[in-house]
């Protein structure tokens, strides 16, 4: 192909037989016009690219060699890849070369897949694919591989029970956990089990198997009492199934996803062993939050049905949030000032059925609840780091604002509304009182609120135990509660027992209005040991029981033990204190400062906390 004729407007420097010849070059490509008249095209500079030395090379002629150059890599690269090799480096290839040490390597490499994760996150939230990795990468296996812990074991096929016992399953999910955190109406479950059954599940969608699954696997949870009885294999089996059809309902940018992803919530807080309820959780939140359905548009309210389900689960999606956040002493996932959304009056008006009046009052009353309690939550642990080590002074206001609260919701509530509402205000006052555990010092008065929280919660926690009735405050984030709770009253007993066992109450602090503190309940020697006796009882049983069904770690092990030590010494005491009622003491307090107890060195994780 010949070469177009291309002339710049001012030539950079003229050939060298203009130059020699001192006459005008205009510069013209491949050869001047006085070359070309003279015969000597072949031998003009411009032609030959020989420029007179120091003198910058022409553009036009800098663009042609630069051309040249990349078609010459074009070359390479094709006849590379028809070779199936790589002479050239990738840029993350030759920063692992940089890198000298392995811990350089593997950290580099971690912060890659890290920073790749959130990116696919991000990307992925409110869109609909992956611009070309659909084959290697879906929102579905990335929400599975941050949130399993261990893979489910492969098993053969599993039939569903008959349809007698799955309703019957259905109930059991309807009044112990779906009363409190309506995920799966009792309509769009019995409508689920309708497709299933029919015809063989034929007509039945993918929606429809993993809710009928996952309820089934959540019902056979309740009903087990340990990790190797049969119901919770079934309960495994059954949920192994349902995430088969996780890359046809995860997904990205629906409401369903949010629904179905709270349903595998509830079933990893009753199986933590093969599911991290936390990343599920703040995933559902995700999703959630980019599809901005943390506002309740005004096209919204046009129509009811999807009124009624947006604030359903975005309730059920609240509750839990804040039911997991204080479980693990985090910050929230949002704050309750960046969501806009109508709390309803009842669930009547969100589709439910006028009999379910108890359950009705559940949802509503714990929904409720979760407002000042998330209020007073944030005050302390998302404003400013120096809050928490504040003194525990500044904090009595909220707790009586939270028992107010609780009074005012529970004042024609049933029994067990009371005991479910009351099992977080212990804990909350508790959380209030001491966040960082021996990092906050407490006042004599101080130490006494917090025992007093600490044996209401023991209480509540074995009547919840043995009623059975809410399975659903019976699960692994109440056995990370009990643990803390358990280890802040051992921490009290062993560094500031004399306090708790004085036989005139302590004084409020001076200087603050009377009605600005909780009051405490007054307890005479014996009766202060009788209520330790009882917590250490109430909850070595209680921790028993959820370590049976869901496991624990071998430092929550410790604490039993712990439990037990000092249910032995309090019994001996309570012995010999019915036997010499104030024989040569003058309080309880001398007591314990004067026997040989006191030489116990202790919980044995007391320093490391």
């Amino acid at each position: 192909m010949d070469l177009p004729l291309l002339r710049v407007s001012r030539p950079v420097s003229a050939c060298a037989r203009c130059r020699n010849a001192k006459i005008r070059c205009d510069g013209r490509l491949p050869a001047c016009s006085a070359c070309e008249r003279a015969g000597k095209a072949a031998a003009c500079s411009s032609a030959t690219d020989s420029f007179a030395k120091g003198k910058e090379r022409s553009y036009v002629a800098s663009l042609e060699l630069r051309a040249e150059k990349l078609q010459r890599q074009i070359a390479q690269a094709k006849a590379q890849n028809a070779s199936g090799l790589h002479s050239h480096p990738s840029a993350n290839d030759r920063l692992l070369a940089r890198l000298k040490r392995p811990s350089q390597i593997t950290e580099a490499s971690d912060v890659d897949e890290l920073v790749s994760d959130f990116g696919y996150l991000v990307l992925n939230a409110t869109s609909t694919g992956y611009n070309g990795f659909d084959k290697e990468m879906s929102f579905a296996r990335l929400v599975m591989s941050m949130a399993t812990i261990k893979e489910l074991a492969a098993s053969d096929p599993l039939d569903l029970p008959t349809r007698e016992y799955t309703v019957a399953l259905v109930q059991v999910c309807v009044n112990g956990v779906f009363s409190l955190y309506p995920i799966l109406t009792e309509t769009s479950i019995y409508g689920s089990i309708e497709s299933v059954y029919q015809h063989g599940g034929t007509y039945s969608s993918p929606n429809d198997i993993w809710n009928v699954r996952l309820v089934v696997a959540i019902g056979l949870l309740c009903k087990s009492a340990t990790r190797d009885d049969t119901n919770y294999h079934l309960a495994v089996r059954h949920a192994g199934i349902a995430l088969e059809q996780a890359e046809a309902v995860l997904q990205p940018g629906i409401t369903s996803t949010t629904q179905a992803i709270l349903l595998l919530f509830i079933y990893s807080i009753f199986d933590p062993v093969h599911f991290s309820p936390w990343y599920l959780l703040s995933t559902a939140v995700r999703v959630w939050l980019d599809i901005g359905l943390h506002q309740e548009p005004a096209h919204m309210k046009r129509l009811p049905h999807v009124v009624q389900n947006h604030r359903r689960l975005f309730l059920c999606l609240y509750s839990l949030d804040r039911y997991i956040t204080f479980s693990y002493v985090r910050l929230l996932s949002f704050t309750d000032d960046s969501a806009d959304v109508d709390l309803p009056e009842s669930l009547a008006s969100l589709g439910f059925r006028e009999e379910g009046q108890r359950k009705e009052d559940s949802f509503i009353l714990l929904a409720r609840f979760r407002q000042p309690e998330s209020l007073y939550y944030q005050r302390l642990f998302g404003s400013r780091r120096e809050v928490l080590h504040e003194s525990w002074y500044n904090r009595p206001q909220d707790i009586i604002a939270l028992k107010t609260a609780y009074h005012d919701l529970t004042l024609n509530s049933t029994e067990a509304h009371k005991y479910i509402l009351g099992l977080d205000l212990h804990y909350l006052t508790i959380l209030l009182l001491r966040p960082l555990e021996n990092q906050v010092a407490l006042d004599a008065y101080g130490i006494h609120l917090l025992f007093d929280a600490s044996i209401s919660y023991g209480q509540t926690l074995r009547w919840l135990l043995q009623r059975n009735e809410f399975v659903i405050c019976c699960t692994s984030l109440e056995l990370l509660r009990a643990t803390r709770v358990a280890r802040q009253l051992l921490m009290i007993l062993h560094d500031h027992s004399s306090p708790v066992f004085e036989d005139v109450a302590p004084r409020q602090p001076s200087g603050l209005l009377a009605d600005h503190f909780p009051t405490i309940t007054k307890r005479s020697q014996s009766q202060s040991i009788s209520a330790v006796i009882d917590f250490c009882t109430d909850m070595k049983n209680a921790l028993n029981t959820l370590h049976r069904r869901f496991g624990g770690q071998s430092n929550d092990h410790k604490i039993v033990e712990e439990l037990a030590t000092y249910l032995s010494i309090f019994k001996t005491r309570q012995q010999q204190t019915n036997r010499e009622i104030r024989t040569g003491y003058d309080s309880m307090a001398q007591r314990y400062d004067s026997d040989s107890w006191q030489t116990y060195s202790g919980p044995s994780y007391h320093s490391s906390t």
